[in-house]
Order: structure tokens, then C-alpha cells, then sequence
């Protein structure tokens, strides 16, 4: 009886994990490094699903002028009547490969993730999960030193969740972003993002939050 309640939790756990991917974790910005090298930018924000809410630090590193930057998220998620409250975190490498047209506005590229996550009460779970998002940014500067930006994307997300006591089971699931922001300076910019899962029927998640930039470009 024990080891069906585990896979009855383990299974639930993993539809979780599938469409609101256990936590809050997000692009968050342009494709785009704007540091050359080190500690770039500092993000905090909110998370909203269906019967969730959380929060979300996220810290951003250049490793190249150009092209490349790193970062760092970590969380947490409550589930709302009465559910568990996990906690994770997520490194992702983001990337602009290219450019469309002359303005060097529009970039082209991607953003490649793994992270893990753990949900507590009475059988804990713990997820992994990577996912690989292919997309196209554009940030257009106006006066005054602000700036407008989008970003959107569609790739596929893969889970794999485990439940102490036992139960298992992974899952792959199409992957849609839509994201935006308005930078009052190059040091602090709002920013929402609209993230939406396909598999066990849909699921979709919201953040928004502020973005501090640390002596970038």
C-alpha cells in the first residue's frame, strides 16, 4: 500500500514538475551578454501558476563580449491547499549567435538550462530537469539612456522526478516563452515573463520582477 501511495505521489509530483517546471526559473532578459567578464547583473522576482506562487533570485555572469553569458537561479514554490513547498535552483547558458539586419537590434540564439528542484511532506520528491529553448531577442535603445526589449522562444523540457519510499518517472514536454522589458537605465530594468508547458494538458506560469545591472556595458 505504501509503495502505490509513493507512485500515486511520485506521478503527481511529476505532472508538477512538467508544467510549471517545480519552480520559477526564467530567461529573464535579451540574448546577450551586457559584461564582458564577471558579475553583470542581480534579478529578483515573483512566480504565479495555477495554485502556486514563489520567488526567484537569479545572478547573471559575462564570459564574453559578444555572445556568451552564465546564470544563476534559485527559489522556491508554495503549492496552495495545503500542498508542499519545494526549493531549487538552475544554471543556464545563454546565448546570442547572430545577428538580423544592420541595426544589431535582433539577435538570434538560445538559452540551454539544468536544474534541480525538492518538494517536502509526507513522500519528498526530488526533480532534474534540462531544457534546451531555441529564440530570438530584440532590445532597441531610446532616449534618455532607457530601452525597450522582447524575447521569445520555443524548445523542449525533459524531468525526470523521484519520491523517497520509492516511485519514479520522467517526462518531455514542449517548451513556449514570451518575455519583455523596460529598462528605465542600464542599471535597472522591469521585466515580466510567460512561460507555457504542453504536456499533461498545459500548463502556464507567470514572473515579473526588476533586474539591477552591475557596472555592464
Amino acid at each position: 500500500m505504501k509503495k502505490a501511495l509513493a507512485l500515486t505521489a511520485a506521478l503527481g509530483l511529476l505532472s508538477l514538475s512538467t508544467t510549471a517546471h517545480a519552480q520559477f526559473f526564467g530567461q529573464m532578459g535579451p540574448l546577450g551578454p551586457t559584461s564582458e567578464h564577471g558579475i553583470e547583473m542581480v534579478g529578483a522576482y515573483v512566480g504565479l501558476a495555477t495554485d502556486e506562487i514563489g520567488a526567484t533570485g537569479h545572478l547573471r555572469f559575462g564570459i564574453d563580449s559578444e555572445k556568451w553569458d552564465v546564470g544563476v537561479q534559485g527559489g522556491f514554490v508554495k503549492v496552495s491547499n495545503g500542498g508542499p513547498t519545494g526549493e531549487g535552483a538552475q544554471v543556464d547558458l545563454k546565448g546570442a549567435l547572430g545577428m538580423l539586419g544592420e541595426s544589431k537590434e535582433v539577435k538570434w540564439g538560445g538559452d540551454i538550462s539544468a536544474g534541480v528542484s525538492h518538494f517536502g511532506g509526507d513522500f519528498s520528491a526530488t526533480s532534474i530537469s534540462i531544457a534546451a529553448i531555441p529564440g530570438i531577442s530584440i532590445q532597441h535603445p531610446m532616449s534618455g539612456g532607457a530601452s525597450v526589449s522582447g524575447w521569445g522562444g520555443f524548445g523542449i523540457a525533459w524531468t525526470h522526478t523521484s519520491v523517497s519510499g520509492g516511485g519514479s518517472g520522467s517526462s518531455s514536454s514542449g517548451e513556449l516563452r514570451l518575455g519583455g522589458g523596460y529598462g528605465f537605465s542600464k542599471d535597472m530594468t522591469v521585466v515580466a515573463e510567460f512561460n507555457h508547458g504542453f504536456a499533461n494538458g498545459g500548463g502556464n506560469e507567470f514572473l515579473a520582477g526588476i533586474n539591477f545591472g552591475l557596472g555592464g556595458k
